[in-house]
């Protein structure tokens, strides 16, 4: 079409070219329904036709002339300019579809543009065809949206649609279709052949022969068949197919529907399986109506032939009756009353009930009643199946006549039937458990007494059914839920043939000897503990005194050190004090040594627990610390009270493993005996009190937990991470002030302890004692220690502070040292515990040599109270490890002018 509309464009440019052909060109190209036109390099109209002059309501010669955008409209000619460009930049034949805004209204078209070439090759305009295909465009998204929603429905209800080709030989298949098959919906519809391989043999026949049936009479035709997926997953489909026929009759096309099937094939297979078990059962099973529950009741719809033979009575004859036609005068009526209650409340029950068959006669039966529900979970039905235990409940009343000859035991005797089905319950059972007979007689002995599954029950039941019986300890709960540990005796009981029919077993409760030996056991190893604690003390002590002793020298070492540096010497000297600390606590724990009570202030404490905390807890804890400067004064040991504080905020860290806030105050508390009687939970007589608190805003604990925090080896931490010890050391610490500790917590709120201790007596704070350095007078000193760090830096201090010194490795090094230089030397520094020869016997032989000896005996790990007390041997100053200089010059000056 555009060949002749550049023939007309160029004609009517040259009207001397003017003929007919171009007029019936013309008529022609007027006569299409798309708009066609020729605009030059200025981008003028040269030509237009019929359709451009309705599309934009202008005659022709209106718009013959004009530029391209002023017909059409500013933002339609942006759309298109990309496309005009193209044309006359690269020459070539352009193409497009778009929505084109312009200014007579929108229109979405399909367009062409096609380059005018004069002899020199270069566009002189260009020729273009538009068509309007918004009514297109609007119909093909109809019919889009008809196929999507006719596609979802299809996958909604799982159900697929085909079609087959019958002159062809295609087949063409819906995305549901695919997707039943487990093929990818974007994939080729699969051939015939292809099909067949999904179908086993015998259904692919099936499926054949129902074609061929249609094919032959046009009649639709149902199919069902088994397919294998390409994963190996086995489906079953069910479906159906129609034939259209040609105006001559003949069958032209198939079309048919499928569906996934498979689970109603299962529910189907598993209703018959279900029927037949139930046509075969030994147990009765009766099937009624889920209402009434008054009177009459539910009416029995189904009896399985096992109830025929139970109770005389024929299926026929309990249809549309109600189960009460089986009770009887001894029928238990708080029995029929559970069951009234289950029926009412629509739970599953188990129970024994004594019915009577139609002649008349007594039988017991087991019964489970179970509620049978529909697709929206309402009750519809239940199911009774019911067992008979008449000879059961003969057994267990001869079990019960010869029971009551053990009630007098205080060991409990169970007697369980295979299932663990309790059929005796002893009076010495009812002692230890709790539960009376009638409570428990009939349940599960098993659940009853371990609410959750335990492999040590499982291997007795194993070991007493292969071998007999079985013998050893369990761990069952009481009523109270309470854990016990039992000494259990199992034997099987056989009937009259040799059939295991019964377990009898005898508990003893051993749970307080248990207790026992555990106790014994701990107490041994807090013995091993404790000497284990003695050795490290020892040994940490002498690493701790040349580091202290060394801390000190350093200052005098150094005068012109900067200020950083003596800093970090006075660190290095607190830190060998804090060790010192440390293991003063380790020697109280090994040897429980007495604690030395002294006036202090325990803000001096929470300024130390602050500034360590803050170094090394994580930084997403804030620690929040608010004590008043007038605080009171108290009595206690220092280094314990330490460890108590450092103890809790321990245990506060431990509780926030994602951050919170870690709080220590302290506050003055003054109880009248008006106070102290309104305030009794805080246990606090009337007096004045240092009441300190720790809290954090981390997990918290459950009420059940915190009467349990403060036993001996109870912990809430992983193995490993906890000894159980921390606060029942706590408790001890703070019962030994005589103080008062309570806790307080919620879980995910956090926790706060609270501890009061009684106010001392003192009106003001102590005086800080000044330091003052006693140095000698020259005094020649014999420095006896095994450890050459310790001897090296005692000698260096001494030295510095006017002394002289000799030095010995041991006992017997020290003897000749003194034999040597016996009348020079004036004292002697011995330490307690060194090998080849004790402190004790060598200060006893220099003694002998020369009784008038002043001695400083100094350890590790011995206190001033457990020094040797032997004849010949004569103490005048006891230095603990590891001691600053301070502590040296003062002994050795008490023990010379002693």
């Amino acid at each position: 079409m555009t060949y002749p509309c550049c023939n007309i464009s160029d004609r009517d440019h040259s009207p001397t070219s003017a003929n007919g052909n171009e007029a019936q060109l013309r008529t022609i190209v007027d006569a299409l329904p798309a708009c066609i036109s020729y605009v030059d390099a200025d981008l003028r109209y040269r030509f237009v036709n019929r359709t451009y002059e309705s599309w934009f309501h202008l005659d022709r010669r209106a718009i013959d002339g004009r530029y391209v955008w002023d017909v059409i409209g500013q933002a339609a000619y942006q759309k298109a300019k990309p496309y005009i460009e193209r044309v006359f930049q690269e020459g070539i034949q352009v193409a497009f579809e778009m929505i084109i805004p312009y200014a007579q209204g929108s229109r979405h078209v399909s367009g062409t543009l096609i380059p005018d070439i004069n002899g020199h090759s270069q566009v002189q305009g260009y020729y273009a065809l538009i068509v309007d295909i918004s009514d297109y465009k609007r119909t093909e998204m109809q019919l889009r949206r008809s196929e999507a929603a006719l596609a979802k429905a299809q996958e909604i209800a799982q159900i697929g649609s085909w079609e087959f080709d019958v002159t062809t030989q295609t087949f063409d298949c819906s995305a549901e279709m695919f997707r039943l098959f487990g093929l990818d919906p974007s994939a080729p519809p699969p051939s015939l052949s292809q099909i067949a391989q999904f179908f086993p043999t015998d259904d692919w026949a099936q499926v054949q022969r129902a074609a061929r049936q249609l094919m032959a009479t046009g009649e639709p035709q149902p199919f069902a068949g088994h397919i294998t997926l390409p994963n190996g997953e086995s489906r079953y489909l069910e479906g159906s197919s129609e034939a259209f026929k040609d105006d001559q009759g003949a069958v032209v096309r198939l079309l048919g529907t499928a569906m996934d099937a498979t689970e109603h094939k299962q529910r189907i297979d598993q209703l018959r399986l279900l029927e037949s078990v139930i046509l075969h059962a030994n147990d009765a099973v009766l099937i009624t109506a889920a209402d009434p529950i008054d009177s009459p009741g539910p009416r029995i719809i189904y009896a399985n032939p096992a109830f025929t033979k139970m109770t005389g009575y024929s299926s026929a004859e309990v249809i549309g009756q109600t189960p009460r036609i089986l009770q009887g005068p001894k029928t238990s009526r708080l029995s029929l009353d559970r069951i009234r209650t289950a029926l009412k409340t629509k739970r599953q029950i188990r129970i024994e009930l004594l019915n009577y068959r139609k002649d008349g006669s007594e039988f017991w039966v087991e019964m489970e009643l179970v509620p049978v529900t529909n697709a929206t979970g309402q009750v519809t039905h239940f199911v009774a199946f019911q067992r008979d235990v008449s000879r059961r409940k003969r057994d267990e009343h001869k079990l019960k006549e010869q029971a009551k000859l053990i009630d007098i035991a205080t060991d409990a005797f169970l007697v369980r039937d295979l299932n663990s089905q309790l059929l005796f319950w002893s009076r010495g059972a009812e002692q230890i458990y709790g539960w009376r007979a009638e409570e428990v007689l009939g349940q599960n002995v098993d659940r009853l007494l371990n609410p959750e599954p335990s492999p040590q029950v499982q291997t007795a039941w194993q070991t007493v059914l292969s071998q007999g019986e079985w013998q050893g300890e369990l761990l069952k709960y009481t009523k109270a839920s309470e854990m016990l540990t039992i000494e259990s005796r199992w034997t099987l009981v056989r009937d009259p043939t040799g059939r295991p029919k019964a377990v009898l077993s005898v508990d003893t409760d051993i749970t307080e000897r248990k207790q026992l030996e555990a106790q014994f056991l701990r107490a041994q190893r807090l013995e091993s503990l404790g000497t284990l604690a003695s050795g490290i003390a020892h040994d940490l002590n002498n690493i701790l005194t040349p580091i202290l002793g060394i801390a000190q020298i350093l200052p005098h070492k150094l005068p012109g050190a900067e200020p950083l540096t003596l800093e970090l010497v006075d660190i290095l000297a607190k830190s060998a004090k804090r060790g010192a600390a440390l293991s003063k606590q380790i020697l109280t724990f090994a040897q429980g040594s007495a604690s030395d009570f002294t006036a202090l202030n325990i803000r001096y404490l929470l300024a130390e627990v602050r500034r360590f905390t803050q170094q090394t807890f994580p930084k997403s804890i804030a620690i929040r610390v608010d004590v008043p400067s007038d605080l009171w004064m108290i009595m206690g040991d220092a280094t314990h009270l330490y460890q108590v504080l450092m103890n809790l905020c321990v245990n506060a860290r431990d509780a926030m493993p994602d951050g919170g806030v870690l709080s220590l105050t302290a506050q003055n508390l003054y109880l009248d005996e008006s106070m102290a009687n309104i305030k009794p939970h805080l246990g606090l007589n009337s007096g004045s009190y240092v009441v300190v608190e720790v809290a954090d805003t981390g997990v918290g604990m459950p009420p059940e937990l915190i009467d349990k925090i403060f036993d001996p080896f109870f912990t809430t931490k992983e193995p490993g991470l906890g000894t159980g010890l921390g606060l029942s050391t706590v408790a001890g610490i703070i019962q030994s002030h005589r103080g008062q500790l309570q806790v307080a917590s919620q879980v995910n709120q956090g926790t706060r302890f609270t501890i009061s201790l009684p106010a001392a007596q003192i009106t003001s704070p102590l005086p800080e004692d000044a330091v003052t350095l006693l140095p000698g007078s020259g005094e020649l000193i014999l420095v006896v220690d095994d450890e050459p760090q310790i001897r090296y830096v005692t000698q260096a201090l001494l030295e510095s502070h006017n002394y002289r010194v000799l030095t010995a490795c041991d006992g017997v090094e020290a003897i000749a040292v003194y034999q040597a230089h016996a009348a020079d030397i004036d004292g002697v520094l011995m330490d307690m515990r060194m090998p080849n020869m004790s402190g004790a016997i060598a200060l006893a032989e220099l003694q002998q040599l020369n009784p008038q000896l002043k001695a400083v005996m100094t350890s590790g790990v011995v206190s001033v109270n457990e020094l040797p007390n032997r004849e010949g041997l004569t103490i005048h100053a006891f230095l603990p490890k590891p001691y600053d200089v301070e502590e040296l010059l003062k002994a050795l000056h008490t023990a010379l002018h002693a």
